[in-house]
């Protein structure tokens, strides 16, 4: 399975973002939301990441690759033993949430192979909602999703 994952910021508030798809690219879930009080980007990726490890073990699901566009998370997640800043405390206990998979993993990718995540979170802020989508999605979510796999190929 992967999970991907992004978030957006605008005005002091930030839009998240989680689409979990499995080997064929077909949409599991995935979920969006908006919250206030930007903490800072960092942290901002990191809520984004944590919200796509819980959705992921709410599906039980034992081999997960991570993907997201924001470059120093993944790397942080990757030299996590050597980093004693108050993000890296943060960091060690994402690092414990995702070893608690069978095999997980954690990888960047472009922005622009990272789309429909962007969408969703951009969704979120603008309608300043929640969303958490199974199987049946709604249809401008479905609409997204249409478009980005014309764009993997």
């Amino acid at each position: 399975m992967k999970v991907n994952i992004d978030a957006v910021v605008c005005n002091n508030k930030y839009g998240f973002g989680v689409i979990i798809r499995d080997c064929d690219g077909f949409v599991c879930g995935g979920c969006a939301g908006y919250k206030g009080d930007l903490p800072s980007m960092e942290l901002v990726e990191i809520d984004a990441l944590v919200e796509g490890i819980s959705m992921a073990r709410s599906f039980n699901f034992d081999h997960v690759i991570f993907e997201s566009d924001c470059a120093s998370i993944v790397n942080h997640l990757r030299k996590y033993h050597v980093d004693i800043t108050i993000l890296g405390h943060r960091i060690v206990e994402i690092r414990g949430m995702i070893d608690l998979f069978a095999e997980a993993e954690v990888r960047w990718i472009s922005h622009d192979k990272n789309k429909v995540v962007d969408k969703l979170c951009s969704m979120a802020m603008i309608n300043s909602c929640n969303l958490s989508f199974e199987l049946e999605y709604p249809s401008d979510v479905h609409q997204l999703v249409i478009l980005d796999s014309f764009s993997l190929r």
